[in-house]
C-alpha cells in the first residue's frame, strides 16, 4: 500500500498542498497510491484530534484488534508493509517524543517512510548492530528536536509580540489596525475581540485570501496573512 500524506498548517496560499503532492509524485514515480490531506498544526498536541487523516494513518499503520503493548514486546503482531510518503518528516508530528515514537513503530511494523526533503534519514538499510541502531535513533531525535524547536520559537515570539499590544487597561496601543485609506485604527479589548470573532466566522467558509478582501470591503480594515497566522 502506498500512502501520500500531505499536511499544511493553514490554508494560506504560500503553503501549497498540490506542490507537495506533485513533488512527491515526480520524485518517487508513483502510479498507485492513496492521498490523505490535513490542514492543522503538527506542534499543538491539544488540536491533534482535528487532523482526521493523521489519525487514520495511525489506524492503517499500527492498529489492529488483537495488538497490545505486550504483543509489541513479544513481537506477536502483524507487520503492515505500508509505504508512507511525505514532503518532510515534520509533516507528521512536531513533538520530540511522538516523533521518535512514530519512527520506532514504523520500524517495528515495517512501515517504510519516504521523505521528499529529508535525504538519507530513511535510507533502506538494515540497522542490525547496536551502533547502527543508535546512529539511526540519534539522527531521528535530532530531526525531531529541530522541528519542535522551530515551532516553539515561532509560537513564543508571536505570543511575546502580541502581548505587548495591550496596556494594563485593555486598550490596544501600537500600530493597531489600518484602514483601506491608510489611517490608524485603535480598538478597545472588547472591540478587538468582537472583530476577531467576525473574522473567525468568515474563515470557516472562505480561504484566507478571500477573507482578507471581504474584511477590506465590509469593514474597511486591512488585515494580512501574518496577522491571520498570529491570531488563528
Amino acid at each position: 500500500m502506498n500512502i501520500i500524506y500531505i499536511r499544511i498548517s493553514t490554508d494560506e496560499e504560500r503553503q501549497d498542498p498540490e506542490q507537495q503532492l506533485n513533488a512527491i509524485l515526480d520524485k518517487f514515480k508513483l502510479k498507485e497510491y492513496r492521498t490523505l490531506k490535513d490542514i492543522g498544526s503538527a506542534y499543538k498536541l491539544d488540536k491533534i484530534h482535528k487532523r482526521e487523516h493523521f489519525l487514520e494513518i495511525l489506524d492503517i499503520c499500527f492498529n489492529a484488534n488483537t495488538t497490545t503493548i505486550k504483543d509489541l514486546f513479544l513481537a506477536n503482531y502483524t507487520k503492515k508493509k505500508v509505504n508512507l510518503y511525505v514532503w518532510d518528516y515534520s509533516r507528521i508530528i512536531r513533538n520530540i517524543e511522538f516523533n521518535v515514537l512514530f519512527n520506532i513503530l514504523a520500524y517495528k511494523f515495517d512501515i517504510k517512510i519516504h521523505s521528499y526533503k529529508d535525504k538519507g534519514l530513511f535510507r533502506d538499510v538494515d540497522f542490525g548492530t547496536p551502533s547502527e541502531r543508535m546512529v539511526k535513533m540519534l539522527m531521528n531525535t535530532i530531526t525531531a528536536y529541530s522541528s519542535e524547536q522551530y515551532s516553539y520559537d515561532i509560537s513564543t515570539n508571536i505570543k511575546k509580540s502580541y502581548s505587548k499590544g495591550y496596556s494594563t487597561y485593555g486598550k490596544k496601543w501600537g500600530k493597531g489596525y489600518r484602514s483601506v485609506n491608510g489611517e490608524h485604527i485603535s480598538m478597545t479589548a472588547k472591540e478587538d475581540e468582537q472583530f476577531k470573532r467576525y473574522v473567525k466566522h468568515k474563515l470557516k467558509h472562505k480561504l484566507r485570501s478571500e477573507v482578507i478582501e471581504i474584511v477590506k470591503k465590509e469593514k474597511g480594515i486591512v488585515i494580512t496573512p501574518s496577522w491571520l497566522s498570529r491570531n488563528f
